[in-house]
């Protein structure tokens, strides 16, 4: 270093004591994080609501219809209907039997969990679009 002068390559460039440049010196000023990108207009907004809506009610559907189809097979079932299930007739054990064994059937079609799941993936995608 020669009189306050680094040399470099052709151009020389000033140092300053304590090793330090100032804004402006040799350096240009950038911002400290990427740019953020610009707010979604109105209608990006609605459009991917939309779209949220449109994939969390056709997942509701879906786990509905199979609840449905589940609850029917059981209660498609010949000795469901001559059982009158849920209603059995009383003192028909094997009737009490087969209704019973049909409800815990039935609670394992249940799809409240899948249509919770579904619902709640729809509020965290609309949550995404503001």
């Amino acid at each position: 270093m020669r009189d306050g002068w680094l040399l470099r390559g052709r151009r020389g460039v000033r140092a300053r004591r304590g090793g330090r440049r100032q804004a402006g010196q040799g350096q240009e000023r950038r911002a400290s994080g990427p740019t953020a990108p610009p707010p979604p207009s109105a209608k990006d907004v609605a459009a991917c609501t939309r779209s949220c809506d449109e994939v969390r009610d056709h997942c509701v559907e879906a786990a509905t219809g199979e609840v449905s189809r589940c609850i029917g097979v059981i209660q498609s079932d010949p000795t469901y209907r001559a059982c009158t299930c849920p209603n059995y007739p009383s003192g028909n054990y094997a009737c009490y039997r087969f209704c019973t064994n049909a409800y815990e059937q039935g609670k394992s079609c249940a799809g409240g969990n899948q249509i919770r799941e579904c619902k709640s993936e729809g509020e965290r995608c609309r949550s995404e679009c503001q």
